[in-house]
């Protein structure tokens, strides 16, 4: 739990800029957040630092001008080493700041003009009345800005309890030149040391690697117009606070009020309240039946236990307001004997209402059957007011409530012997409102008798809920009546509800027909596929073996065609001589003796050409 009073893991940043730092003094813009300053520098955020006060209490005025001025040159110095440029110097006296409009209307047109995203300042725990009045004066210029930027304060003087540790480890160096550059505060102290130690004892409970660290109180700009008085808290309530008790006695009381005739599975509830987690418990165990209810102690586990008999037999209504009376806790909680509590039930409710104000919060429960099997119903909805009009969801031993309902005047209904719990709740609920925390913590039993209400005889069941409705109606406004109404509607829609559904599986057994019909198509088209595919696998098949023996043919008839080509050029050149012949003979023996020659080399071509055409229209053969 210790992460929750200091952080366990450092950040490298607290935000994007701009930024705008506020000093109370020259030298308290590097002391305190040197580190983050020159970390927002390398990231190149725009950055603004304003000294506000001139840091100087030199006697006489001459003296002072010239102090003053020395320390603007060492913030000036400093602020060249990490890299911000020039400082803005307001030179108000030292000490002489005072928490009023005119310093907060200052600061607000300075943070107007510069619009930052996160502003740094001084802590509220500083001792230095400068840094205390300055501190307030940010928190309540940024409480008047919508919206506000973040604030992160810082610490100088005084450590703070930091919620951000910011890694500085590599920056140490230079942060160290920077301080150095204030000689006339370091001849009176050396701050450099002690601050650099400070950052590293920041580092104590940091990954090894982190050798040292700025601490902060980062505010967020939703918190920042919360009460002052939560940042003034003191350690012990801030550790109250965050649920980290120093001591029982630190938490609230819880009563827990046991209504009991003394049945078996008594001693079971007990057990279960005894088991809590809780630290801080008084069990009040009413005896309904005016007899002494054998086997309790003093204690219920390490709990005290009060037995209160009046000596005569109380009923429900009024075990219970015996039992409001008797409590001393600061919350109460019912549990009858059919009931059980799982361990953190207390815990986790009184957490969820510190830790928001609730005045009063229930969990879910579940029910289960005597034998410990899982049962008819779990108890876990949202609460729902409408709902708490028409009828009790919540079961008794789910709820904490805070003690002031009581002295407001809330009790049990005397004149009711069932669903007297129902009619609590409705006054609680015209007090306050219910929250719910999503989590099952409790059991009930379920039995003909039991008061978890699962199983409550119906015809008494119906006659108690006409008594509540009768005390009620004339009490509630024409708003809750018309919620009542509209909740019963909505509920007489969900009575229609079974023929919805037949209709609905209707629809869905003809979808399932539907879809197993158009598997079986699918089913075979995927055959069909499937002997397609064989086909194509066979005829590719034997396009290859037709391939392999066509290469043969193929090769046969280029052969035929080059040997056909050497056939052609022979008779080009028979041609040729016959031609040379015919010139030197005379014309009739040409007629007689060549025009056959030609005759017969124009067959030869013709046949020539016949055969390699239909060489090709054929094809090579298989």
């Amino acid at each position: 739990m210790e992460q929750l009073l200091i952080p366990y893991s450092a950040v490298t940043t607290l935000g994007p800029g701009p930024v705008l730092i506020i000093a109370p003094h020259p030298d308290d813009e590097v002391l305190g957040c040197g580190g983050a300053v020159r970390r927002h520098v390398l990231a190149g955020d725009a950055i603004r630092v304003v000294i506000v006060t001139d840091g100087t209490a030199a006697p006489s005025s001459e003296e002072r001008l010239r102090a003053a001025q020395l320390r603007r040159e060492e913030s000036r110095a400093a602020a060249a080493i990490l890299g911000y440029g020039e400082p803005v110097f307001w030179q108000l006296p030292d000490r002489g700041l005072v928490y009023g409009e005119p310093l907060i209307q200052r600061l607000l047109e300075e943070i107007r003009e510069f619009a930052p995203a996160l502003v740094y300042a001084p802590s509220l725990l500083e001792r230095h009345p400068d840094h205390r009045v300055l501190a307030m004066t940010v928190l309540e210029a940024l409480r008047r800005l919508e919206p506000a930027p973040a604030l992160a304060m810082y610490e100088v003087a005084v450590p703070l309890n930091p919620n951000r540790l910011l890694d500085i480890s590599e920056l140490v160096e230079e942060k160290q030149q920077a301080i150095a550059c204030f000689t006339t505060q370091l001849a009176l102290q050396d701050y450099g040391r002690q601050v650099i130690a400070l950052n590293e004892f920041r580092s104590f409970t940091l990954p090894k690697g982190v050798r040292a660290a700025e601490a902060y109180l980062f505010v967020e700009p939703d918190r920042i117009g919360e009460s002052l008085t939560k940042l003034y808290l003191p350690e012990h309530r801030r550790q109250q606070m965050l649920g980290l008790e120093l001591d029982s006695a630190d938490l609230p009381l819880v009563s827990i009020i046991v209504r009991s005739n003394g049945r078996r599975e008594l001693v079971e509830t007990l057990d279960s309240v005894a088991l809590q987690t809780y630290p801080r418990i008084e069990v009040c165990v009413i005896c309904v039946d005016g007899e002494e209810i054998p086997g309790l102690g003093e204690l219920c586990g390490r709990y005290p236990l009060r037995r209160i008999d009046r000596g005569e037999p109380l009923p429900r209504s009024r075990a219970a307001n015996t039992g409001l009376e008797e409590a001393h806790g600061y919350y109460l909680m019912f549990l009858d004997d059919d009931g059980q509590l799982d361990p953190e039930h207390v815990s986790e409710l009184a957490r969820f209402m510190e830790e928001r104000g609730h005045r009063i919060a229930y969990s879910g429960v579940r029910c289960v059957y005597q034998d410990g099997a899982d049962g008819q119903a779990v108890f876990n909805r949202e609460f729902d007011p409408a709902g708490l009009l028409a009828g009790n969801y919540i079961p008794i031993h789910a709820v904490l409530f805070r003690r002031d309902f009581v002295d407001q005047g809330c009790r049990f209904d005397e004149g009711l012997d069932l669903y007297e719990d129902w009619d609590f709740w409705l006054q609680l609920s015209m007090l306050a409102r219910f929250h719910h925390l999503d989590q099952i913590t409790a059991s009930c039993r379920s039995s003909p008798d039991s008061g978890c209400g699962v199983n409550a005889l119906e015809r008494q069941a119906e006659e108690s809920a006409l008594k509540v409705y009768r005390k009620w109606c004339v009490r509630w406004s024409d708003k809750q009546l018309s919620i009542l109404m509209t909740y019963a509607r909505q509920r007489a829609e969900t009575w229609r509800l079974p023929e919805t559904v037949a209709h609905l599986q209707g629809l869905v057994a003809t979808r399932d027909a539907e879809l197993e019909t158009a598997s079986e198509k699918q089913a075979a088209l995927n055959n069909r596929i499937a002997l397609c595919d064989n086909e194509l696998g066979e005829l590719r098949e034997q396009l290859e073996e037709w391939k392999r023996n066509a290469r043969p043919q193929q090769m046969r008839t280029q052969e035929l065609a080059r040997a056909l080509d050497e056939t052609v050029a022979r008779l080009d050149q028979l041609e040729a001589i016959l031609t040379r012949i015919h010139s030197k003979i005379a014309f009739r023996v040409y007629r007689q003796s060549v025009k056959p020659i030609k005759s017969l080399v124009r067959g030869l071509r013709h046949a020539s050409r016949l055969l390699f055409d239909h060489r090709k229209i054929e094809g090579p053969r298989k």
